[in-house]
């Protein structure tokens, strides 16, 4: 759904005192961000260059178009009976300048080219995200679009990096965000469907080394966020490709129940931007911990936490060509350690994933289970809901919190006549770990 907007500019959409940062023609609107810093983050009117009515959305005084400004312009723009013509609607970064001398250098690196873009995140900050004005038109098509070039899956970090723990809420269909980092605790709360998430990374500090913890005193074992990309059972047709997401506390990709026409491809889980995992000492390797926050015995600055893998409910997914390795979060003794791939709903496929082994060739292992399955049932009568489970790579995984060996674990037991739920599990290579347990 990967979509190359081209606009001419034909107008301003309202007058402005500062110089426009929309511009809006026959094929939409564009929006270029050119402020990297947080201004009046409490305000829920302020807009880059739209005004609807007295007071719902208007251009703030200092004329900057902040990320946050931005976002509640697009969302607003996006209606049609407010805005007619406005959509699709990108938002670009290409007016940020890190050296006039502006309040906002400091953001900018002239060594990487990179932009540390910091959103407040206090309780009195206002919504971030793309919102809709009503609950009856949530239609986009809205593009964020980082600057270029940009291949994280060649080691490249992206030249935007957003820095916050609040969660991003996406509140509207058919959006696009690529060639952007996320870091900070924050989540992405992916809402209604057909969303395209690709080239982007999440979890990792700046220099895609190491994992950017949230909180490091309160809420430690967050890691770098409880979700990569969270979806409700709206979330139809989502589209994971091509992403770096490291450090998820809960899980990197969480799929709703209720969705279909998911697919998550060609990602990079737990691991650097580089798609390794540093070498952790035998003794620091997969431990637990007595207490959690405060976090004991200490972090060590050798451990890797890469978080947990991929969560997947609803129907007919596809799982395909993930690199899943270095997975740990921090966990007591008696709590379930990261699994790489949880997978439940129906007739799902995964197949050709990596798990254990990073990029470098190492086989670093995870610290759950490789992959756990149960399939749905349909009651009263039973059909064949299974998933294909076909020709995936397993290194080292471990069974539960009990640390023993166990590749994949099929759940499927409360239904004696259907017990394997029509599920197909071929050409799987297992090194150091039991193939299937029950």
């Amino acid at each position: 759904m990967k979509k190359t907007l081209v606009m001419f500019f034909l107008g301003i959409f309202s007058t402005s005192l500062y110089a426009s940062t929309t511009q809006c023609g026959a094929n939409g609107c564009i929006i270029t961000v050119d402020w990297a810093l947080d201004n009046v983050p409490d305000n829920v009117h302020h807009t880059c260059n739209y005004t609807q009515g007295a007071a719902t959305f208007f251009e703030s005084s200092d004329g900057k178009c902040t990320f946050r400004r931005a976002l509640r312009e697009a969302g607003a723009r996006s209606d049609s009976s407010f805005c007619p013509g406005c959509s699709p609607v990108l938002i670009r970064f290409t007016g940020l300048n890190g050296t006039n001398n502006d309040a906002d250098d400091v953001q900018y690196n002239a060594t990487t080219g990179q932009w540390i873009l910091p959103l407040d995140d206090s309780s009195t900050s206002s919504f971030f995200g793309l919102e809709p004005q009503s609950i009856t038109d949530v239609s986009g098509p809205v593009v964020i679009r980082g600057l270029s070039p940009v291949n994280v899956l060649n080691g490249q970090m992206p030249k935007i990096m957003i820095d916050t723990g609040k969660t991003m809420e996406i509140e509207l269909n058919q959006v696009t965000i690529e060639r952007m980092g996320f870091m900070g605790g924050m989540s992405i709360h992916w809402k209604e469907s057909d969303g395209v998430f690709q080239n982007n990374t999440w979890g990792l500090s700046a220099d895609g080394m190491s994992i950017e913890f949230g909180d490091l005193v309160g809420n430690t074992d967050n890691l770098a966020g409880s979700n990569g990309i969270l979806t409700t059972n709206k979330g139809d047709n989502m589209t994971v490709d091509g992403n770096v997401i490291s450090g998820a506390s809960t899980f990197a990709v969480e799929i709703n129940s209720a969705t279909s026409g998911v697919q998550i491809i060609n990602n990079l889980i737990g691991t650097r931007i580089d798609g390794t995992v540093p070498n952790v000492p035998a003794n620091l390797n997969c431990r637990t911990f007595t207490n959690i926050n405060p976090v004991d015995p200490p972090i060590d600055s050798q451990e890797w936490f890469g978080g947990a893998g991929i969560s997947a409910s609803g129907t007919g997914l596809l799982i395909e060509n993930n690199v899943i390795a270095g997975m740990q979060t921090i966990h007591s003794t008696n709590s379930t350690p990261p699994e790489a791939l949880t997978i439940f709903g129906r007739l799902h496929t995964v197949q050709n994933n990596i798990i254990g082994k990073d990029l470098g060739g190492t086989e670093v292992g995870v610290c759950g289970q490789g992959i756990k399955l149960s399939t749905q049932r349909d009651s009263p009568i039973e059909v064949n809901n299974g998933h294909m489970i076909l020709d995936n790579e397993i290194y080292s995984p471990k069974n539960g919190f009990d640390n023993t060996k166990g590749a994949i674990l099929w759940s499927d037991s409360h239904v004696n006549g259907f017990k394997d739920g029509g599920n197909t599990i071929r050409g799987n290579i297992v090194k150091n770990g039991i193939e299937k347990y029950i």
